[in-house]
């Protein structure tokens, strides 16, 4: 047992527990950490570290009352150690597969009962109480602070992938939404249709992680192996499904298209796998593996985002034994750099506190995303308010939108209330910034008119610009730029005039003017 789950032997036909590890020593604080394994029973954890804590007890309680405080101490501290070595590598505090903290645990609580059949029974009946009730302080600080996350990786795989012809469209919208649930995922591995690759990657998440996602390779051609990889990967057979096979051919006809024995390949999938949706847009399938769910989705994006919406996330939220109140605020900030933001942000949250800031561009701005995670309504939006608060303090000057909001809408919204009226003359952006302005609804009670004005004629024939201005600072310079917002706002008969100039490149610079600077 212990020889297949350290993966000493070389061979392995499923996934090893162990086998994600790097070296003896991981594999060592894994084996300890978790009580010899006990750990990964299928039930309840907490309860056979306390039953291995008894076993220890019945050694050690036999020794004088000063040796066994003496190891005792010692025991507490290797088990700090090791337990902060294992979160490392799951990736999360307190997991449940580490029950070291049980066994020492219950030994703290023993300490002084002394050496009796009652002292024992007692001893774990009062640990475990005090263990799942968890009552005053240490519910109240268990609930308010001590908010696991559920956590898990993405997995996308195709040969189109990492060479660079496709983009990955997959990872960056299922993050996104399990970001925005309050479920953190700690790993986007791209890989190409390689079988070895894939049950390598899939090995190493399964051992850290709490859900696997995958997407790719469930197509008809040749390299679409990602079913057929599975089975190997759960040493179980690849069968073909006879409904899933009917439902693609009553499909195929509906769409009035000729059946390619091809297809067939859809409906194979690994015995015991669970469908998602056979009878729906798209079709994957999901199983557990050690009791870690993992979803094999196909590659194509929109059959991912149904999928996604309508099954697998529900799915997760159910799997999710520690599911609370999320809520969640995104500030949309402009002019500002990313590691500006985090410097001006440092020290307002972290992931032990429950609330969670992330960054992410999003040009021309960057968004902070705050999550909070809580046990109630009251506490999560309480708790969101506070800090969002603290961070509006700290960026007030730069926040330009919130949420669904953009920058676009909140000036709009500005102009509407104050009775502005806006007339843009573009020359390098082409258009790009009256398309933005315009694209928000009701924006003609506000904006007038564009122009673009690319040559240096059509700034000095529509707009009035001087040609003399041109000729001494440049058609890309900070004085043209304003006698182009001049000339526009004066032929519009508007409060405001907008105008923009520079090099967009990629040619067209000089060392005095060079490439992406715009006026």
């Amino acid at each position: 047992m212990v020889r297949r789950l350290f993966n000493f032997s070389g061979q392995q036909k499923g996934p090893g527990i162990a086998s994600g590890l790097n070296n003896f020593s991981d594999k060592l604080v894994i084996f300890l950490t978790s009580a010899v394994f006990l750990g990964y029973v299928p039930v309840a954890p907490g309860t056979f570290g306390t039953l291995a804590g008894i076993i220890l007890y019945l050694g050690l309680g036999r020794l004088p009352f000063w040796a066994y405080t003496a190891a005792l101490a010692v025991l507490i501290i290797i088990a700090i150690y090791l337990a902060a070595r294992a979160e490392k590598f799951y990736g999360r505090k307190d997991d449940s597969r580490i029950v070291i903290d049980e066994v020492v645990g219950y030994l703290v609580t023993m300490t002084g009962v002394g050496l009796s059949l009652t002292g024992v029974i007692l001893g774990f009946i009062l640990f475990r109480t005090f263990d799942i009730l968890k009552p005053w302080p240490v519910g109240v600080i268990d609930r308010k602070w001590l908010v696991n996350y559920m956590h898990g990786e993405i997995i996308t795989i195709g040969d189109e992938l990492i060479s660079g012809r496709v983009r990955d469209r997959n990872a960056n919208y299922l993050s996104t939404r399990l970001s925005s649930m309050g479920i953190i995922v700690t790993a986007i591995s791209t890989i190409g249709d390689n079988p070895e690759a894939i049950i390598e990657t899939l090995d190493r998440a399964i051992m850290r992680s709490e859900f696997v996602l995958v997407c790719g390779g469930l197509g008809p051609t040749e390299d679409d192996i990602t079913a057929k990889v599975a089975a190997q990967f759960l040493d179980c057979p690849l069968i073909l499904d006879e409904k899933v096979l009917g439902y693609i051919k009553h499909s195929m006809k509906e769409r009035g298209l000729p059946w390619v024995n091809a297809y067939e390949k859809l409906a194979y999938v690994p015995k015991g796998a669970r469908l998602i949706d056979p009878q729906g847009q798209a079709c994957g399938f999901y199983c557990l593996s050690n009791e870690t769910p993992v979803f094999f989705l196909p590659g194509v994006p929109e059959e991912v985002r149904y999928l996604a919406d309508s099954n697998v996330l529900p799915l997760l939220v159910s799997y999710d034994s520690k599911r609370a109140v999320v809520r969640q605020r995104v500030l949309k900030i402009f002019g500002l750099q990313e590691a500006q933001i985090g410097e001006l942000l440092e020290g307002v949250a972290n992931q032990d506190t429950g609330v969670l800031i992330g960054y992410y561009p999003n040009f021309p701005e960057n968004h902070v995303s705050i999550t909070v995670r809580r046990q109630t309504v009251g506490e999560a939006e309480k708790d969101l308010l506070e800090i969002e608060k603290e961070v509006e303090k700290r960026l007030d000057p730069y926040i330009v939108a919130k949420d669904l909001s953009s920058i676009e809408t909140s000036i709009g919204q500005i102009m509407k209330n104050k009775g502005l009226r806006l007339a843009v003359a573009e020359s390098c952006t082409g258009g790009l910034i009256s398309h933005r302005v315009t694209s928000v609804s009701g924006s003609s009670e506000y904006f007038e008119r564009a122009v673009v004005v690319y040559s240096n004629n059509s700034k000095i024939d529509l707009l009035n610009v001087p040609a003399e201005t041109i000729e001494i600072h440049g058609a890309v310079s900070a004085e043209t730029a304003a006698s182009m917002a001049q000339g526009i706002r004066s032929i519009s008969q508007t409060d405001i005039g907008l105008a923009t100039t520079g090099i967009a490149g990629p040619t067209g610079g000089t060392k005095e003017k060079p490439v992406g600077p715009l006026s």
